[in-house]
């Protein structure tokens, strides 16, 4: 999550970085903003599931089975909306 987070923080530093007309050649090997959409967007979910993780294992124990059947509809909510 945290590699996620300071990739995403990199967004608008690169941004600004291939303004330069000296690092023009390396737009290319920018990933288009879609796929930053998407990152975000499994940044925002994957922070979720880490809060319902935490919230829950304060009610009862929350087993890998419960984590995984959250994950799993997660996955296919997101494979839904792409």
């Amino acid at each position: 999550m945290e590699f996620l987070e300071q990739v995403y923080w990199l967004l608008e530093i690169t941004r600004e970085w291939l303004k330069n007309p000296k690092y023009r050649h390396y737009h290319p090997l920018f990933k288009m903003q879609h796929q930053w959409t998407v990152v975000r967007h499994i940044m925002d979910d994957l922070r979720l599931v880490q809060y319902w993780t935490l919230s829950m294992s304060t009610l009862h124990t929350v087993t890998s089975h419960q984590v995984i059947t959250v994950l799993n509809d997660m996955i296919n909510h997101m494979d839904a909306v792409m």
